[in-house]
């Protein structure tokens, strides 16, 4: 082997490793944390009491699931090696490995699609969308949180895994061309900064401010300038 195609083979194993190392760390991480909170209590918010049938796209460990108020909930993962640590939590959860851009259920099969923190890992975003209006019934709902483009503070979306992250407006423009209605866009969260270490008692201000973030989400500022961004869309009738 020439010494080209050796440092080739190492490159592709380092990379093939620190992949690896990145989904353990996702499936294992996942679910911790007083923005998961939030976010999970606004996407709670949105499921309608006679909703039967959601499927998670990018589901992780499953954390989400137990906020998802379903009669059966599909978790969907593209990391089929993660889902592993999924089975050993949710025993008897419906799991599938497959990608956001090609949804494995049937046509018209789902109440719901919820996203948390996934769409701004995907490339084919229009493409993906018409696989999850297909799958979504007449009047179905996708629910979708990701970081915001307009947060002052980029450490909440420095990941190079990253392939776009949304404005507010851009969000909203994109899932209506996919041919849904947007019936809500807010963001959640602390306004210009993630952490107030640096302030007096900025600890107990961050865990006061996210507490309430639903209720905030309606004033100026905060419905533009928190960390998380999130939509909910129906399909139409």
């Amino acid at each position: 082997m020439s010494g080209s195609s050796s440092l080739t083979a190492v490159g592709a194993t380092r990379a093939a490793h620190e992949k690896h190392d990145a989904i353990n760390l996702h499936f294992l991480r996942r679910g911790n944390g007083l923005e998961f909170e939030m976010e999970a209590r606004w996407i709670r918010a949105q499921i309608p009491p006679d909703c039967r049938r959601i499927a998670e796209i990018g589901c992780g460990n499953g954390s989400l699931f137990p906020w998802l108020c379903a009669r059966s909930v599909v978790g969907v993962d593209c990391a089929s090696d993660g889902l592993k640590y999924t089975r050993k939590r949710f025993p008897r959860a419906s799991l599938v490995a497959g990608s956001a851009e090609h949804l494995p259920v049937a046509a018209e099969s789902l109440d719901a699609i919820v996203m948390q923190h996934v769409i701004e890992h995907i490339e084919e975003f229009r493409r993906a969308g018409e696989s999850w209006f297909r799958a979504l019934r007449r009047g179905g709902r996708l629910i979708l949180v990701t970081p915001n483009a307009s947060f002052r503070d980029p450490s909440v979306y420095d990941d190079p895994t990253h392939v776009h992250i949304f404005t507010r407006v851009e969000l909203k423009e994109q899932v209506e061309r996919m041919g849904f209605d947007v019936c809500d866009v807010r963001t959640l969260g602390v306004p210009l900064l993630r952490s107030y270490g640096h302030i007096p008692g900025g600890w107990r201000l961050r865990r006061a401010v996210i507490a309430a973030a639903g209720f905030l989400s309606r004033f100026p500022g905060f419905c533009d300038m928190g960390q998380s961004l999130c939509c909910v869309a129906r399909r139409p009738e």
